[in-house]
């Protein structure tokens, strides 16, 4: 028998052996954990610069929400509904805010930088989403794992010899989409399939890198630069863990970083052939308000117009909440140490007597050492949208979640510093802490002006 003959089987073997310990897994766990909530869009940088400190955190927490909403949109929808919702703009963001996580942030005179978790309003968005006839795909996705190659003057190198191609996929890997990505390492058994053999979709070589990554697909990512007469293109070749895949796609000379833009093209395809898949089958994901849907049941040319009219319908009636009818300002962001004067107690029917706190808050159990969480009703008259947009800006907040209930509803949040700096910067955004004499409980009001 030959070398090369030997060398098959062997594979062959190892693959069938693999195959059958993955089938024995998926057999004694057969129900796969649900990835994290396509809702929350998690880990979201940005940075600005402005005149000052205050204007370069508005600025940055507006550019924030605004990404944050983006994301939310790309990971939910395919590109081609994508086009039929309201542009995700920081107006938007904030009418959908509930909820904000900083995890990082650094600033001095004139920058602000920061990196947070968002969370929005899932009854509104899935409304905004039913309106314009939007399929949602919140199902997560299969783990694929890409092998790169790289063809430079005819000449193809793979995994960490593609250089730039191989960082850029590490790249867009790193990002959250419904599908999970993970790039090759190249190591010497990976080098075993040769690129022949992946170019072919060898569904040995495919299953012999996929289960020893411990992935459900593997997928060739060749991007070549070609040559005379030749464009640049984009290959993926392989087994996304949801169905087979062979694709070129052609780059066009004008873009800027080919390279980069390539790169995201190929998890943005990967990402919407899941979603594609999804709306085949008694398991199919694809979802409006909760009732599954075939994704080609909308047809855009026929629901465009009706689907755009009740879309705006709704964002008007957004537009339209107590606070913004009446045109008032929006609250003043406080600075690093605000100067407080005192406020008279307003005048109050005494069935709804609410006293204005001038001290510290009493601090809640701390989630760490530098924060302290405090949970509050919100007075019925206080625009939780408003409130929502309000916490996502102020200094000392870094962390917040607004939730409702038939008994009203509940600010929980957490702070940096003592209650006195809470209390200073609510103040300065027109809330204050009170006291509901009635209820004999604090409450969240709108401060005396």
């Amino acid at each position: 028998m030959s070398a090369g003959v030997g060398s098959g089987l062997t594979r062959l073997v190892v693959a069938t052996v693999m195959l059958a310990v993955a089938a024995l897994a998926t057999l004694a766990f057969p129900a796969a954990a649900r990835g994290p909530d396509p809702y929350v869009a998690r880990d979201i940088t940005v940075e600005r610069t402005a005149e000052n400190a205050v204007a370069a955190k508005r600025a940055a927490m507006d550019a924030l929400v605004s990404e944050a909403l983006g994301d939310v949109f790309r990971r939910l929808t395919r590109p081609r509904d994508r086009k039929r919702l309201p542009p995700p703009d920081a107006w938007l963001a904030n009418r959908l805010l509930t909820g904000m996580k900083i995890i990082s942030e650094s600033s001095n005179r004139v920058r602000y930088s920061v990196t947070a978790t968002v969370t929005f309003d899932r009854y509104e968005l899935d409304r905004i989403f039913t309106a314009a006839g939007v399929p949602v795909y919140s199902r997560p996705g299969p783990a694929a794992l890409l092998i790169p190659a790289h063809v430079r003057d005819g000449e193809a190198a793979m995994y960490a010899d593609a250089g730039e191609w191989s960082e850029a996929l590490h790249t867009v890997a790193r990002k959250r989409w419904l599908i999970s990505l993970k790039v090759a390492k190249g190591s010497l058994e990976d080098r075993l399939e040769t690129l022949e053999r992946l170019r072919n979709r060898d569904r040995v070589s495919l299953d012999f890198l996929r289960l020893r990554y411990n992935m459900r697909g593997a997928v060739l990512a060749e991007f070549n630069d070609g040559d005379d007469g030749q464009p640049a293109h984009l290959r993926l070749a392989g087994d996304t863990g949801a169905g087979d895949i062979d694709m070129i796609v052609p780059i066009q000379p004008d873009i800027d970083d080919p390279i980069d833009f390539a790169a995201v093209r190929a998890a943005e395809l990967l990402d919407d052939h899941w979603k594609q898949v999804q709306g085949h089958g008694a398991g199919a994901g694809v979802r409006i308000n909760g009732a599954p849907i075939h994704p080609f049941d909308v047809d855009p040319l026929q629901d465009g117009a009706a689907g755009i009219a009740e879309t705006n319908a709704i964002l008007t009636e957004l537009r339209l909440t107590p606070k913004a009818a009446t045109a008032q300002a929006e609250p003043v962001i406080a600075q690093a140490e605000p100067v407080i004067e005192p406020r008279d107690r307003p005048e109050r029917a005494e069935a709804d007597q609410v006293r204005i706190l001038t001290g510290s808050v009493s601090a809640a159990p701390r989630v760490n050492r530098n924060e302290t969480m405090l949970s509050i009703p919100i007075a019925d008259d206080i625009d939780t949208v408003d409130l929502s947009a309000t916490m996502a800006r102020l200094a000392p907040v870094t962390a917040f979640m607004i939730t409702h209930s038939p008994t009203g509803a509940n600010l929980m949040l957490w702070h940096r510093g003592g209650g006195q700096d809470l209390n200073a910067a609510l103040a300065g955004a027109g809330y204050a802490i009170g006291h509901d004499l009635v209820a004999n409980t604090d409450i969240l009001v709108q401060a005396a002006r």
